[in-house]
């Protein structure tokens, strides 16, 4: 592992603590699942984001150091960093994709046959996914630096 894979992962557990555990405590104190299970998932989708990052800058740095000092095993590293780094990534896309489509299923179903119960834990689920969603993305954009405009 790389200094920059060290430094993302070290940067995306500390985001990952800092914003997952209070919510997470606040879902234990409130006893609400949900907003633990939103906890526990900004933590650790943060604690990836922050790999994937450090992956993808160990990635571009060597395989620019091996295209500059013409070793292609240096070279070939680093492309096999970005790959695993997007592979990584897609698979976390279509696992999201597949926890959305079933809880769309749920509601869907839940409405149908009037099943409110069910109805509501669709719902939640999409919440739950989404608020994820939304705090990592801001992560990610935080680690990603400032925006340049």
């Amino acid at each position: 592992m790389g200094m920059f894979r060290d430094i993302g992962k070290f940067a995306g557990e500390a985001s990952g603590w800092i914003l997952g555990k209070p919510i997470e405590f606040v879902g234990h104190m409130t006893e609400s699942d949900t907003i633990s299970s939103i906890g526990k998932g900004v933590n650790k989708t943060s604690r990836f984001a922050g790999d994937i990052i450090g992956q993808v800058g160990d990635g571009v740095v060597n395989n620019a150091v091996g295209y500059v000092t013409k070793d292609t095993q240096k070279s070939d590293e680093g492309m096999l960093e970005l790959s695993d780094a997007y592979n990584r990534t897609a698979k976390g896309v279509k696992s999201t994709a597949k926890i959305t489509v079933a809880n769309g299923k749920d509601i869907y179903s839940g409405y149908v046959n009037k099943d409110n119960e069910r109805m509501k834990s669709g719902i939640k689920g999409i919440v739950t996914t989404a608020a994820i969603g939304v705090i990592a993305i801001s992560v990610l954009d935080f680690l990603g630096g400032p925006d340049q405009g």
